[in-house]
C-alpha cells in the first residue's frame, strides 16, 4: 500500500528513521545505533541522511528517497492540508457545540498556489459565518462559488469529528487513471524510483568500505497500483551496485487517522 499523505518534513530525518533501525537489528539481531546525521553535519557535499555504527560491525549508511508519482501530487495535497487548516481555524469557535462537515472537490484546489487557496478557505468561511442560522440547519448551506462545496451538521454517527468542523475532500471521476493508464503510472513509478536510486549512489561514492541501504516509501494512488507493482518496480530496476539493500516502508494503520512506517527488504541480500 502506498502513502498517501505528505512524506516527513524537516532536514534531519533520524525521528522518523529510528523505527527502521530498530527493525534492521531486530531482523539482524545486532545493536546499531545513530553516530551522524550526515546530510546535517557535512554540509561541503551532498551525504546520506544516516551513518550508523555498533560495537565490532561495518558501518551504514542510510539514505531515505519519497517516490512520488504523479509529481504534482504532493503540491496538491499541500492544498488540501492548507485549505483544511484554514477553514478549521475560521469556523471551529463558531460550530463547536456538534460535528460539521464542509464538503469539497479536491480537483477545485489543484494547481493553484498557497495565497489562492488561503484565500478560497477565507471566502467559504466568510460565507459560512454570514448564513449562521441557516447553516446549523440539517439541509445547511452550500455554493458553487468560489469553488463547489456544501456545509451541513454531520448526519451520521460514523462521520467524524464528534464536535467542530472537519473538510472532507471528494475526487472527482478521472479517466487519466482508468486500467489502460496504469501503466504509465507504473511507469513512472519505476522512473523516480530509478532516479532515486542513483542519486543515492552518487551519495554513498565515497563510502564504500560501509553497507549502503536505500529505504524508499511510494506516494500516490494506491488503487492504481498495488503492492506488488512496487516490488515489482524494486526488483527490476537497475539498480547501481554501490546500494546493497533497498528496504521499503509501508503504512501500518493503528488508528484511522494515524499510521506507522513498517519497513522491509525488498531487495539485497543478508550482509551478515
Amino acid at each position: 500500500m502506498m502513502f498517501s499523505c505528505l512524506p516527513p518534513q524537516g532536514k534531519c530525518e533520524w525521528r522518523h528513521l529510528q523505527g527502521f533501525v530498530q527493525r534492521f537489528n531486530s531482523l539482524y539481531e545486532k545493536s546499531y545505533y545513530r553516530s551522524q546525521c550526515l546530510d546535517v553535519e557535512i554540509r561541503d557535499s551532498p551525504q546520506p541522511e544516516l551513518l550508523l555504527d555498533a560495537p565490532g560491525e561495518i558501518s551504514i549508511v542510510v539514505e531515505h528517497k519519497s517516490i512520488v508519482w504523479p509529481k504534482h501530487l504532493l503540491a496538491d495535497h499541500s492544498n488540501e492540508h492548507i485549505f483544511g487548516d484554514r477553514i478549521i481555524s475560521l469556523l471551529n469557535n463558531a460550530f463547536n457545540e456538534t460535528a460539521y462537515n464542509l464538503t469539497v472537490n479536491a480537483e477545485s484546489l489543484h494547481g493553484k498556489n498557497k495565497r489562492e487557496v488561503v484565500k478560497l478557505g477565507e471566502q467559504i468561511a466568510n460565507t459560512i459565518l454570514s448564513n449562521l442560522t441557516v447553516a446549523k440547519l440539517p439541509r445547511g448551506v452550500g455554493n458553487v462559488s468560489p469553488i463547489p462545496w456544501s456545509f451541513r451538521p454531520t448526519l451520521h454517527s460514523n462521520e467524524y469529528p464528534k464536535s467542530g468542523v472537519a473538510v472532507i475532500y471528494l475526487a472527482g471521476f478521472q479517466t487519466s487513471w482508468e486500467f489502460q493508464e496504469a501503466a504509465a503510472a507504473k511507469a513512472g513509478l519505476a522512473g523516480e524510483f530509478l532516479r532515486s536510486a542513483n542519486a543515492a549512489a552518487e551519495k554513498f561514492a565515497t563510502y564504500s568500505d560501509c553497507l549502503k541501504l536505500l529505504l524508499v516509501q511510494f506516494y500516490g494512488d494506491d488503487w492504481v497500483v498495488s503492492d506488488d507493482d512496487i516490488a515489482g518496480i524494486i526488483q527490476a530496476s537497475k539498480l547501481p551496485e554501490a546500494i546493497d539493500q533497498v528496504w521499503l516502508g509501508l503504512p501500518e494503520w493503528i488508528s484511522d487517522d494515524d499510521c506507522v512506517v513498517e519497513w522491509n527488504l525488498a531487495r539485497g541480500d543478508n550482509p551478515y
